[in-house]
């Protein structure tokens, strides 16, 4: 975030008419090594967060496939009767992949987008408070437009995931039992039921296509309007001499550390819904509780 605001101080001395020998209290070439060096820092803490993460996220989903497995093992006939095998198997594989990912990946994009947000916003501020208040004008609209964009995805998640685990037990059920449908000559009828079952998800696909088509072709529209108007105004202020060309080219670049931070909290927060329609599948077999008790173990092991 120190970037731009050091853009913006090298722009000034550039079209300075006067000499400039100094930047924070450093020769303009020991500033030109600290600012690489903080670049360096960043992109090392960039690696190990990403790498951390990752891990941190496959352990996540290993222990919920462990646990989820362990109590599917645990219920009685009557939960197999009323759940097929894909059904399951979507639970364990799919379900348990998204819901890890939210926690751990989702939320640590997202506080990077809360951290990076703020900054930049409280950067433009110091720099120029009226052009400021004249981006601010964005915020609002598209919080709101995230809250129930937020909402619809996450309705569409759990019945897309709902939707995979039919496909799978279709699949899982035609393929086992594939020699009775040859018998009696079922081969098309069971594509037909396959790709009834296809067309399903695809629809539901394309519904999340078209909202993250309007959303974020509606925010980029938005963000690029307010951008034009902070050219316009900033312009006529750097005319007028209220703020630097440097200055404003600082606004402009942390402007786009902001926007990009509003859409990264708008993914983050989709994301986090997609997250909570899996968790929710996951729990309800995590809460159900077999009508015959069978006998206490635990599978799994964190060593």
């Amino acid at each position: 975030m120190s970037i731009p605001f050091s853009i913006g101080k090298i722009i000034d001395i550039a079209t300075s008419k006067t000499p400039i020998n100094d930047l924070f209290g450093l020769t303009i070439t020991q500033f030109y090594i600290a600012l690489g060096g903080i670049i360096c820092l960043g992109s090392l803490c960039n690696f190990g967060r990403v790498f951390l993460l990752r891990v941190v996220g496959e352990r996540v989903a290993a222990l919920l496939r462990a646990r989820l497995y362990e109590k599917t093992i645990r219920q009685d006939a009557t939960f197999y009767d009323s759940n097929r095998h894909g059904e399951i198997i979507s639970r364990l594989s799919n379900d348990t992949t998204i819901a890890a990912k939210s926690i751990t990946q989702n939320v640590s994009d997202g506080l990077r987008a809360i951290v990076s947000g703020i900054a930049g916003f409280g950067m433009m501020a110091y720099v120029s408070l009226p052009l400021t208040m004249l981006m601010s004008i964005i915020v609002p609209p598209l919080g709101i437009l995230g809250v129930f964009y937020g909402r619809y995805v996450r309705k569409l998640s759990k019945r897309t995931q709902r939707a995979l685990g039919e496909l799978t037990k279709v699949s899982e059920e035609r393929l086992g039992n594939i020699r009775t449908a040859q018998s009696f000559n079922g081969e098309i009828q069971e594509v037909h039921r396959y790709n009834k079952k296809i067309r399903d998800l695809f629809d539901l696909g394309r519904k999340e296509g078209l909202a993250n088509a309007f959303f974020f072709s509606g925010s980029g529209l938005a963000g690029n309007t307010t951008v034009l108007m902070v050219l316009a105004v900033g312009g006529s202020m750097v005319s007028s001499g209220s703020i630097t060309i440097g200055q404003l080219s600082s606004f402009l670049l942390y402007t786009i550390y902001a926007g990009s931070s509003i859409s990264g909290l708008s993914s983050f927060y989709s994301d986090l819904m997609k997250g909570v329609g899996a968790a929710s599948r996951i729990f309800e077999l995590f809460d159900r509780q077999p009508t015959i008790k069978t006998t206490s173990m635990s599978l799994w092991r964190t060593s």
